[in-house]
């Protein structure tokens, strides 16, 4: 009797019964533990680069102000030299 019962545990069956319970063992540690880690870890990098897309907006929006009044700048700038030359061609050819 003893020796039926040890070679169903160490045959065949035995072997696929302990396959069978690592895999469930396996897959519960992965669902009870790794998952939820990897799920914390994931929403935490995503609330990250939210936060760090709104810093990025935000960067650029100053950043175009700026633009629009170096524009100004230039504009005025170049409107500034072009009469210079004007004048200055207009003095020459008097």
């Amino acid at each position: 009797m003893i020796e039926i019962v040890l070679e169903a545990l160490t045959g065949q069956a035995g072997g696929i019964t302990a396959i069978t319970l690592a895999a469930f063992a396996g897959y519960r540690v992965v669902v009870k533990h790794i998952l939820p880690q990897h799920r914390f870890i994931v929403e935490s990098i995503v609330q990250s680069h939210s936060k760090d897309r709104a810093a990025f907006i935000a960067a650029i929006d100053k950043i175009d102000g700026r633009m629009d009044v170096l524009e100004r700048d230039v504009g005025t700038i170049k409107r500034e030299v072009g009469s210079i030359k004007s004048n200055l061609k207009k003095a020459k050819s008097a």
